[in-house]
């Protein structure tokens, strides 16, 4: 409130309405982004699920943590680059 009072007395008020309106915009795609992004590693996951023959009617988000856990463990064991190579270890420190 103090901040948009100030804002105000120095004649700054558009400048600031612009700024929060661009903010906003950006919030905005950054939102759809996330959504994009967790739907592509959704079904990422469920197809690495069916490939292994295993249950995809439970969605990710309802998975027990244990079970969870052990399944990205497999999952991290099992991926290997095209020519059939297993990735270093620390590779995936960063992911």
């Amino acid at each position: 409130m103090f901040l948009y009072l100030d804002v105000k007395i120095l004649g700054l008020e558009d400048i600031f309405l612009f700024l929060e309106d661009k903010w906003n915009k950006l919030e905005s795609e950054f939102s759809k982004m996330n959504v994009r992004n967790d739907n592509w590693a959704k079904r990422q996951f469920d197809a690495w699920k069916t490939h292994w023959n295993m249950d995809t009617s439970i969605r990710i988000e309802d998975i027990l943590l244990k079970q969870f856990s052990q399944m990205l463990v497999k999952i991290f064991m099992m991926m290997v680059k095209t020519n059939m190579e297993c990735y270093p270890i620390m590779s995936f420190i960063n992911i």
